[in-house]
């Protein structure tokens, strides 16, 4: 589901965060919820995409507060999402350590079965000539 809702033929925006309705042509044009001091459709905007009378409009200490606070928002939003990929490699890696250890283990007991035979039919082969058994 978005984070805007455009009404009304394209003439207002509405955010549905707060459900304010703007009607200015720069917010419908940035998606700029003026309640909620956010650009609504941040992930798509390039910053160097807004226009200066667009940022001067919002005052410069304003737009220096809302950019520092979106640059926090989005490393956030990035981290936690480098730290469930990172969370689910190591899990695979995990898994898949398991399973080599599984492989391994199944390899040594069956060379130890292997030469265990192969032992006994020595044994077998050598009390044969031997006469012991018949």
């Amino acid at each position: 589901m978005s984070d805007f809702l455009i009404v009304k033929n394209g003439e207002a925006i509405k955010c549905m965060a707060c459900d304010s309705v703007s009607h200015h042509p720069m917010d419908i044009k940035y998606k700029y919820c003026g309640k909620c001091k956010r650009f609504i459709d941040s992930d798509r905007l390039g910053w160097t995409d807004l226009e200066p009378e667009y940022i001067h409009g919002m005052g410069r200490n304003r737009f220096t507060q809302y950019m520092q606070q979106e640059v926090k928002d989005n490393a956030a939003k990035h981290l936690d999402k480098f730290s469930k990929e990172m969370l689910k490699i190591h899990q695979e890696h995990a898994e898949r350590s398991a399973e080599i250890d599984r492989n391994f283990r199944n390899r040594m007991i069956a060379c130890g079965v292997l030469i265990l035979v192969v032992v006994l039919l020595t044994v077998f082969e050598a009390l044969l000539r031997m006469g012991v058994i018949g």
